[in-house]
Order: C-alpha cells, then structure tokens, then sequence
C-alpha cells in the first residue's frame, strides 16, 4: 500500500504493483478529515518512517502501518468525519465498517472496522462504479480506524480484527530505529541523504506473490515493481553494510528461477518472470519492436531477456566484505552455467565477442546504440564477460577448482586480446560498438567501460582517461553523461541519451579504481555525490547540466540509493584514511 498526499486537504491510497501506475489505480481516490461546518479540514503532515501525523483545529490523526496491508489511523477523542472516494465496484457497510472490491483493473479488496461507535456509515455507489463513504465516528481514548487492503481475489473471510495503535507504532518505530542503526556512521555532509538512502531501500523491500520465501529490493514502488536483475546487484552491495544476510538474498531470489538454459530473468514480479520476449505485456512487447528497429515495423527474433552479467562480481565483493567460501559455492555453478549460455547463445557472428540480442538486455533500454536494432556488440558487454571469468577464477580458488580457475583465467585472456585487435580506436580513444560488424557511430561511456576489467595496456587506459575527462565530452559539471556532450544524439533529458545514472559513474568509479587511476575516481566520487546531495529525493537519472530531475525519471529509486550509500561510506572512509572492504582498486 502506498500513501500519498495531493494537498493539504486530501489524500490517496494506491498499490504497488508490476506493470502499473498506482496513481492510474488508486484504491482510496479522494480521502479527506472534514470539519463541523461539513468542509474538507486543511491539514498540517508531518512525517516519520514510523507514522504520518495530520494536525488541524489543534487535534492531530496520526496514521502508521500494521503491516503491509494494513493502515491503521489513531482518532483524537470526539467526534470525527470523514469522507472517502473508493475506487471499488461492490461494497456493503456493517455496525463495524464494511467490505468493498473490485475485479478490474486491479483486483482486491478493502475491508475498513473500527473499535469506537459509528454515528454515521453511509456507503453510496457512484455512477462510475465507484463508492464514496461518509464516515462520522466518536471516538474514545484508543479509538482505531483500520483500513486494509488484500490485493488478488481473496477466497478466506475479511479480516476484522482492529490492532491497538500504539503497540502497533512502536513496533514499527523500532524497526526503523533498529534499521538505521545498523548502517555505518557517516560524515555530517552527507548525513541526511545518507539516511534518506537507507530509507528507500527499506522501503522499497517487498515479498513478490510469486516467491515468498525472500525479500527482495525492487527500482522503485512508483513504476518498477519486480525483483530487477541488475538493479539487485548495486541493492546488495549496498546491503552488506547493514545485513549482510539479506544482500545474498537479492542474488539467491534473482538464482532461484533461473532457467534450465542458464538464463538469469531480467525480472521476478508478482506474477512471475520476465524471462523472454514472449512474458512482456503485448503493448511493451510492441514498443520494444518498434524501439529495437530504428521506429520500423520489421519483426524482430524472440529470445530471451536478461540483463548485463555481473552475477559474479556482485557475489565477490559481499565475500570481500563478510567472507563466506559456502555463498560463494551456492553461487559459482549458477554463475557459471548462465556465462555458458553468453558464450554459446550470444556470440552470432562467432567471433569471440558476444552481443546484446535485445535492448533490456543491455540495461540500456533507450540508447541510440538500438536505433538500428539488435543484434548489438558493445565494448562493456566484453568487458563485464571478462570481468566476471576474472571474478570466476578467484572464486574457482576458494572453493578449490584450481583447474577451472586456470581455464576462467585463460577465457578472459582471450576475449581482452579480441576486443583490443577488433574494437579499439586510438584515434577516437575508444571500444566501438558495432552491429554486424559495422561500427556504430554513437559515443557513450559504455564505449569506455572495458577500463573495468584492469587488464588494458597503459597507452590504451591512458587514452581513454583523457577521453572521459574531456569537459567537451563526458566530464561537465555533473559527469558522466550517457552519451557525450558533443554526439547529435546526445539529449539531457531522455532516458539513456544524455542524462547520468549513478550506477554507471559507479561503475566508471571502479573502473578507474581498478585502472590505477586513483585520483580520477575520486573527483568522479565526489562529483557523484554532490548530484546525489542536490536534490531532496533520490531518482532514476539526472539531467546532465542541471544537475535536476528530467520529466520521467522515477522518484525514491535504489539503485541510485545503494550507490549513494556506497559512495558516501567510501568517501567518508577515504577521508578518514580508512579502506572500504570489498571495493576492488
């Protein structure tokens, strides 16, 4: 359940679900605390991660939740209306509350009790197929409106039961207190994003309807619901600081539904996986053809949809940090079986470098590298394949595979000496990509990311840090745009065209750190986090000039949250003089 308020009169109660808008489906419309004179109460709110609190005509509704789906509102002493627009087709009203659901587009139901006397309780159906409610209770020391609801069908009684307020708010008071008193102390200066951060990846932890057995870190709770692949692995880095328990189970839930194929999904939702082209939604299965083929209508292959292999290097560097030879055997096999599938499936044109089939498997959904469509060979697929043989032969020799550690190390070998003799271009001071075997003429860092794998001569990473440095290019004041400054394809604001992503400066930052170019990946470092501090939330991407929120970037999202935390805790510790376990430099 997500709750929101529109103003200082009203708010709204939506759910989080995959593939839709809670604004587009909200549950409770239109929820407003009316006055005497029957008029809708301007409220002053105020938050904590524990509760909400409403204060108008000096008597305050405070509201917190008893679980996921459950919201419990705390009524001062007196009488209190209240009116509610539901979003529901059927409902009936009872001496204790009443029961209303729908079937479509969302199906669930709201089951509202209190423990205190209703005066009124009228439930009137709309000509919309809504139902507004008009509430008026009076209420008692302790009086509780409870609010829950169960998303799907559900085949079992409402639940009626009305839990005591302020057990109910301590408990979840202390789990908050508990929850940020566990993560690393942290310099004044970025204190309060610091904590913001942890909040978010708390918040954005769900159980999908499809596994239980784990919680897992979804992008955001406003428009990404769903266990994203790659997502996981920046949300476990992250996570090692505070639980390192719960980090290895953003890897172990993405494991559990691997394919028989070696396939790691892009996404485990609710619903199930996302797995292959063929689990999209018809409409997103459309727009995908459409963006993979330059805006053309030519069918594109079926295949399978993952996101770019860094299984094994997330795994590493929770080790590094609480080492644990076991994880890393329950993760080697997986590992390896879905770097099988790059290697056997992904290399079309068999020339030892491997391709993206499809943009989401990329990760890079929107970048002009798709406009003329798949299948695309990109320089940091390379080097995330290299990177992760390099990270397997280090695990293969925990476990004691000294022999397939050799072979891991003889594989990355091979695949470096190939994209150096076919990609590299001195002049440009890049890695091309390319699509069947035509050079792709756009300039992104992605270009620059085979610096990640520390296995570049010097003349060529020398190159390249000139390159990224190049305020003309890739180094403005909020670096590192998605696509360089000076492309024609380059757009501040569009998704994967211009605007910074934490993650990828993340990735440049080790990259840099791994290159030995220590210095440079600290000013990325700092740069970094000043367009985290910059803004109140933390968000899908940033313009790269503004350093603002472009128009369709998602609020309160993870990944940019696990980075900041990460990147907080290293510049902190670096300014101390205190190494950070499990950053490779």
């Amino acid at each position: 359940m997500l709750l929101y308020r529109r103003d200082s009169h009203t708010l709204w109660l939506g759910l989080a679900e995959y593939e839709t808008d809670p604004a587009a489906r909200p549950v409770i419309a239109a929820w407003q605390f009316i006055d005497q004179a029957g008029s809708p109460l301007a409220c002053r709110w105020t938050t904590d991660p524990s509760q909400v609190i409403g204060e108008a005509d000096g008597r305050s509704y405070a509201l917190t939740f008893a679980d996921p789906e459950t919201l419990l509102v705390s009524l001062p002493p007196g009488r209190t209306s209240m009116t509610l627009r539901l979003a529901m087709a059927e409902g009936t009203a009872d001496a204790r509350g009443g029961v209303l659901s729908r079937s479509a587009p969302s199906p669930c139901r709201l089951t509202y009790t209190t423990n205190t006397e209703l005066a009124r309780n009228d439930l009137v159906a709309l000509s919309d197929g809504e139902h507004e409610l008009r509430l008026t209770l009076d209420a008692e020391v302790g009086a509780v409106l409870a609010v829950r609801v169960e998303r799907g069908e559900p085949s079992h009684a409402p639940e009626r039961a009305v839990p005591a307020f302020a057990p109910t708010m301590a408990a979840a008071a202390q789990r908050w207190h508990d929850w940020f008193a566990a993560a690393p102390e942290m310099n004044p200066a970025y204190r309060g994003q610091y904590y913001y951060a942890w909040w978010v990846l708390a918040v954005n932890l769900i159980r999908p309807d499809s596994d239980r057995r784990r919680e897992g870190v979804v992008p955001s709770k406003q428009g990404y619901v769903g266990i994203w692949h790659w997502d996981s692995y920046f949300h476990a880095i992250a996570l090692r600081h505070i639980d390192v328990e719960l980090a290895r189970d953003q890897i172990r839930v993405l494991l559990a539904h691997q394919g028989a194929d070696g396939v790691i999904p892009d996404v485990v939702h609710d619903l199930g996986v996302l797995a292959h082209t063929t689990d999209l939604p018809a409409g997103e299965r459309a727009r995908t053809m459409r963006l993979a083929s330059g805006g053309r209508t030519r069918r594109i292959a079926e295949t399978a949809m993952t996101k770019p292999p860094l299984l094994a290097w997330a795994a590493w560097i929770l080790h590094q940090t609480a080492p644990d030879p076991t994880f890393l055997q329950e993760v080697y096999e997986p590992a390896a079986r879905f770097l099988h599938w790059w290697f056997t499936v992904c290399d079309t044109d068999h020339n030892g470098l491997c391709e993206y089939l499809h943009p989401y498997c990329s990760g890079l959904d929107d970048s002009p590298l798709w406009d003329l469509g798949p299948p695309v060979e990109a320089p940091e697929l390379t080097a995330y394949l290299v990177l992760q043989c390099d990270t397997m032969a280090e695990i293969a020799r925990v476990i004691g595979k000294e022999t397939e550690a050799a072979a891991w190390t003889a594989r990355a070998d091979r695949m470096i000496h190939r994209l150096i003799v076919l990609r590299w271009d001195h002049e440009a001071g890049m890695f091309w990509a390319t699509r069947h075997g035509r050079r792709i003429p756009v300039r992104t860092p992605f270009n620059l990311l085979p610096l990640i794998t520390g296995r570049l001569p010097a003349g060529i990473a020398d190159r390249m840090v000139v390159v990224l440095t190049d305020g003309r290019r890739f180094w403005p004041r909020f670096p590192v745009p998605t696509v360089a400054l000076d492309d024609p394809a380059y757009s501040p604001t569009t998704m994967w065209r211009g605007p910074v992503w934490l993650n990828i400066n993340y990735l440049l930052i080790t990259a840099l750190n791994r290159g030995g170019y220590q210095d440079v990946a600290r000013s990325l470092q700092q740069r970094t986090l000043e367009l985290a501090m910059g803004q109140d939330d933390l968000i899908e991407y940033y313009n790269s000039e503004t350093g603002g929120r472009p128009p369709r970037a998602a609020s309160t999202f993870s990944w940019s949250a696990a980075v900041c935390i990460e990147l907080a805790i290293a510049e902190s510790r670096l300014a101390s003089r205190s190494p950070l376990p499990g950053i490779p430099s």
